[in-house]
């Protein structure tokens, strides 16, 4: 029954019921080139699938990379809906606060998975690079599950389980991480450009950050959990 409760806020009718267009699903701004105004160039596309409309709005306007004020983030959101009922893509009977529920569902829905998808780069495949993005991305479910009553079941989960073991898993990654580096600091065949900056960058964060610099990703030849 708990699983069941869990899961209801992001039943899959409820997805289908929302307006149904072409989805990127990585519409974000490492997917968006600047070209001419009004016209970005847009990669990593093959993926496009027909789904609910509010799912790349999530993706840009909740940006896994970077981050804008929730306060602007929602009057972006207002804007759009006027402009897709403006251009009849969303019904004209769209209210805000059922359009904003559905943009904040939608985006709790996928910020889980994509806390998934960065753990696992790390855990399984040694990619170290999106180790920085974690915490951001939990503050952006961390955001919304006070609002919504429904999501109070999935609140419960991440105030007793997920917060308190985030910041432990983010450290023990990044020691790993340092550990890595300080190996391949000792063997001169394997040392990573700058690394006297990289080793700094680490020892800063084990010191109390739970990011990592993006530099970090893919140097040296050591396993970057800290294998040899």
């Amino acid at each position: 029954a708990g699983v069941e409760r869990l899961r209801e806020p992001f039943d899959v009718a409820a997805a289908l019921a929302q307006t149904q267009v072409l989805v990127h699903r990585d519409y974000h701004s490492r997917n968006l080139m600047v070209c001419a105004p009004g016209r970005p160039g847009i990669l990593d596309f093959q993926d496009a699938v027909r789904g609910a409309i509010t799912y790349d709005l999530v993706s840009l306007y909740k940006d896994c990379y970077l981050r804008w004020p929730r306060a602007q983030v929602l009057d972006w959101v207002e804007q759009y809906r006027h402009s897709a009922i403006e251009a009849g893509v969303l019904p004209a009977a769209t209210g805000a606060d059922e359009f904003r529920r559905d943009f904040d569902l939608m985006g709790v829905q996928r910020h889980l998975k994509v806390l998934g998808i960065f753990a696992r780069l790390w855990w399984r495949d040694g990619k170290s690079g999106y180790l920085h993005d974690l915490p951001r991305v939990l503050e952006y479910v961390l955001e919304v599950l006070p609002l919504y009553p429904e999501l109070a079941p999935l609140r419960a989960l991440f105030a007793e389980r997920v917060v308190p073991a985030f910041a432990a898993a983010q450290a023990r990654a990044l020691q790993a991480l340092g550990v890595r580096l300080l190996r391949c600091r000792a063997d001169p065949r394997r040392e990573p450009a700058g690394e006297v900056q990289l080793v700094a960058d680490v020892d800063h964060h084990l010191a109390g950050q739970v990011g990592l610099p993006r530099s970090l990703e893919g140097r040296g030849g050591c396993d970057p959990r800290g294998r040899i």
